[in-house]
């Protein structure tokens, strides 16, 4: 039937705003329902029949009254109090049956600790592939299209979704003439264009390194070839939060490396930005993203006078900084490699002051860092990595075309790798696998080493480009994934196999065995 406009009961149904209860009866049972209110409250509410008889509850008698608890024959509806009464209850009855086994789990927890039954078993979170494919193969081609330019640097964020490549040029023969490129890739979105970048943003001289920040997924440290440091955060419509305002703190040539480290004096998460450059430096600044500016607290210079086989001749020269790596497990230590071939181990609590001819005119005292001196290598060492699983144990890299294994307790390599791929640009250790490795090579071969295995099958080679490669960087959020970069601007994304994701019980032993003797090679 149809609401008649003048009947009293249609202008009470009219003036329930939240919630009202229209009656369905047919021949066996009464059913309430709720009926939402319609945003014309002006139009005519209209029920259709069919086969059944409606009615407005007579039992309505005031507007005050707006909701009833009311019993029917099979069906109930219930108020929010009687709602969370029966919740409570519930509770407590499933508090006083689990009080009642509680004995009875801590027995079974006890008896699954103390078994066997899963003595050496690695769960296989993996699955059973055994291919290294390349799901992603980027191009930034607006800027390759402008600038003939490489891929100088890769590292993922924080977060692990984002890859960022670093732009620019390594065959310099004077000034820097070129311009760089800071781009970013998301491999989780949608729509992603493997051509186009979500982020780019140009700079005023080739991009020479980055260090993406370990809790900000959005700011990344730039440094360039013209000794600049500029830090980003690409959410910002005015990227360029914080850069080098006084000249005369800046590095005067080529930034070799960056890292944002922990502040080791001080008790707080606090990150400082540390960078390395071919003028011998070795500087610490404190990011101020307020005041648009990065300053200087801290710095140390290294000087050949602690190389192995120094020359008389050039005692007291600075040393070109060429790579650094920072020990995770202590906040003291780190390594530093140079042009020369030299390779020492350093403190920032190191106090003593060096005399050159920076002392007077830079402005704070810089410091000789070198703490302990390794056996030289022949030709710079491009990149030094140390193991997050192990203290002493660092890798390193070069022109020399070997992989060197070094423990940071002795002055000779425990282990030394001839891949026989020319220069070796870049090593890292697996963020997963204690034992594994990888290497960018000259010749354009990806090398993964698993120290896990004998003979021909310790290093997997894959073809990663048809130029050098010159970065790497494996994710640290999802280590089954590493990214590539190459001299002819190209970033690819590799997904490791299984086998270099699963990690086993005995690495860490291995390693152990490795740090206090010679690794035997058959």
């Amino acid at each position: 039937m149809y609401f008649d406009d003048t009947s009293e009961e249609q202008r009470l149904f009219e003036d329930i705003q939240f919630k009202r209860r229209v009656q369905f009866v047919d021949d066996e049972s009464v059913i309430d329902i709720a009926v939402i209110p319609s945003a014309k409250s002006s139009e005519k509410s209209e029920v259709v029949s069919q086969g059944c008889q409606v009615n407005i509850k007579n039992g309505i008698e005031s507007s005050l009254t707006q909701t009833r608890s009311k019993k029917h024959k099979e069906i109930q509806t219930e108020n929010e109090t009687n709602y969370h009464n029966n919740q409570d209850g519930d509770q407590k009855k499933l508090r006083r049956i689990l009080e009642k086994r509680t004995y009875l789990i801590e027995d079974a927890i006890l008896e699954n600790l103390n078994s066997n039954a899963f003595l050496n078993y690695d769960v296989d979170w993996y699955g059973d592939d055994s291919v290294i494919t390349n799901p992603f193969t980027l191009i930034n081609k607006q800027f390759l299209k402008d600038e003939e330019s490489q891929v100088v640097d890769v590292e993922w964020n924080s977060s692990g979704t984002t890859i960022c490549c670093g732009f620019g040029r390594y065959d310099h023969e004077s000034v820097c003439i070129h311009k760089g490129a800071l781009a970013t890739w998301n491999i989780d979105r949608l729509k992603m264009d493997p051509n186009k970048p979500e982020n780019m943003i140009e700079t005023p001289s080739c991009v020479s390194s980055i260090a993406t920040h370990p809790e900000h997924p959005a700011v990344i440290a730039v440094g360039l070839f013209n000794g600049e440091i500029h830090v980003y955060d690409v959410r910002q419509n005015d990227p360029l939060v914080a850069t080098v305002t006084d000249k005369k703190e800046m590095h005067t040539d080529e930034i070799t490396s960056l890292k944002w480290v922990k502040d080791p004096k001080s008790s707080k998460k606090k990150y400082l930005l540390l960078s390395t450059s071919k003028d011998g430096k070795i500087l610490i600044w404190n990011a101020l993203p307020t005041k648009n500016q990065l300053k200087l607290i801290d710095g140390f210079l290294m000087l050949n006078d602690y190389l192995a086989n120094r020359h008389l001749k050039s005692f007291g020269s600075e040393m070109s900084v060429s790579s650094i790596s920072m020990n995770k497990l202590d906040r003291e230590s780190f390594i530093v490699g140079c042009d020369s071939g030299g390779l020492f181990k350093c403190s920032f609590s190191n106090t003593e002051i060096v005399n050159s001819k920076w002392e007077d005119e830079f402005p704070v005292e810089l410091k000789s860092p070198v703490q302990f001196t390794f056996d030289s290598q022949f030709g710079p060492i491009y990149s030094i990595n140390y193991s997050p699983f192990h203290r002493n144990l660092i890798l390193t890299c070069g022109t020399d075309s070997e992989i060197k294994l070094y423990s940071i307790l002795q002055t000779d390599s425990l282990v030394t790798f001839c891949p026989e791929n020319g220069y070796l640009y870049d090593i890292e250790w697996s963020p997963i696998r204690p034992c594994v490795f990888a290497s960018a090579s000259n010749d354009g071969n990806l090398l993964l080493y698993d120290l896990m295995e004998n003979g021909k099958e310790i290093c997997q080679t894959i073809k990663a480009s048809e130029g050098s490669l010159y970065s790497l960087n494996f994710n640290q959020s999802r280590p089954e994934l590493l990214a590539t970069g190459d001299n002819l601007g190209v970033v690819k994304i590799w997904k490791l196999s299984s086998k270099y994701c699963k990690s086993s019980s005995s690495e860490l032993y291995i390693l152990n065995e490795i740090s206090e003797k010679p690794f035997e090679k058959s």
